[in-house]
């Protein structure tokens, strides 16, 4: 309370409860009192520091309620100035302060005052203003319409009792920004393990309908069946007739392992899928069937017109040109086989 104040012995000590401002007010609380020395009004302001100190200090005062001084004796009076005195160097006795044989007295308050004003930049005119020293007539009115409370803050920092932690703003803005990153990842990392969860369900889910599947192969001790039923399954939809109904679609077939090797030379050979291979020979026995077609078409023509008969004998006669057909095309077993497995 001295540090903020900054008064004389004389006016300090004879300070009253009463004349205490409310203490609830946004600190720095206002704290005028008219000095007994120079008869000069003091704008002095009480800390919060000093204000958190009151509220614990003033409840120890109510056994004395007789007594309305602010630092009372035991009698009805204040204590001295000796008192006073006596209680400094005692304090700094339990602090460990080395005086170098000088005397420790409440004036020192003062003086600290008043050179932390300088030293702060308020300047000496605005000191003096506070803590209640007589200053100039032309210096006084200046300073009606100075921020005296923007001033005490300015100065409060050289005399803080409590030691205030030193805060570096860009490690403070490096932390927020650390904090924020973090977050971000966090949330992140929640958004990749719960999709990594429903990946998982999924997974799960489809396993578990494979798990027929897998027990069907497992049945199979030959690896040549199990290869053929397979393939019995992949030829039931092709991709290219994805979408066509059943009727449009080409006829299905499946081959004998031999027929597989077959068409797997004829595929290397050629520098195309077995499936092209298939296809290609597939044209082959179309084009093959529609020349016979054009042989057959003059002699149908003499045909009995019965049309059971006709019908009987186009048949057998398509069946024995495209045999013909057949026979004069390359790889004739090749293709035979595989035309009575079609």
């Amino acid at each position: 309370m001295a540090t903020d104040l900054g008064l004389r012995i004389g006016d300090f000590i004879a300070l009253k409860k009463s004349s205490l401002p409310l203490l609830d007010q946004e600190p720095p609380t206002p704290f005028e009192l008219m000095t007994d020395k120079e008869d000069v009004v003091a704008h002095g302001f009480l800390s919060q520091e000093t204000v958190d100190l009151l509220k614990v200090y003033l409840p120890t005062l109510e056994r004395k309620n007789g007594n309305p001084y602010l630092f009372p004796s035991n009698g009805e009076s204040h204590i001295s100035d000796e008192w006073m005195n006596r209680l400094l160097q005692n304090l700094s006795e339990k602090a460990r302060i080395n005086l170098n044989g000088k005397d420790l007295t409440f004036h020192c308050f003062r003086k600290m005052f008043l050179s932390a004003a300088i030293d702060s930049g308020i300047g000496l005119t605005a000191g003096k203003k506070l803590c209640g020293k007589a200053i100039a007539q032309s210096d006084d009115t200046y300073l009606t319409t100075v921020n005296l409370r923007q001033k005490f803050l300015l100065m409060k920092r050289f005399l803080t009792i409590k030691e205030q932690p030193k805060v570096d703003t860009n490690i403070i803005e490096s932390l927020k920004d650390a904090v924020t990153k973090l977050q971000e990842d966090l949330i992140r990392q929640k958004l990749i393990t719960d999709t990594i969860s429903q990946d998982s369900l999924k997974t799960k889910e489809q396993l578990e309908k494979l798990q027929y599947l897998v027990e069907f192969v497992n049945s199979f001790d030959d690896y040549e069946d199990l290869k053929i039923i397979l393939n019995h399954f992949k030829m039931q939809v092709l991709d290219d007739y994805e979408g066509v109904p059943e009727y449009l679609r080409p006829i299905r077939s499946e081959f004998s392992p031999y027929i597989g090797m077959k068409l797997q030379e004829v595929a290397k050979t050629l520098g195309i899928s077995e499936k092209e291979a298939l296809k290609r020979l597939f044209a082959d026995d179309v084009d093959a069937m529609k020349k016979s077609e054009e042989r057959w078409a003059e002699p149908q023509q003499r045909l009995p017109t019965n049309q059971d008969l006709q019908n009987n004998s186009l048949k057998l006669s398509k069946i024995s040109i495209f045999r013909l057909s057949l026979e004069s095309q390359p790889d004739f077993n090749f293709r035979f086989q595989q035309v009575c497995s079609h």
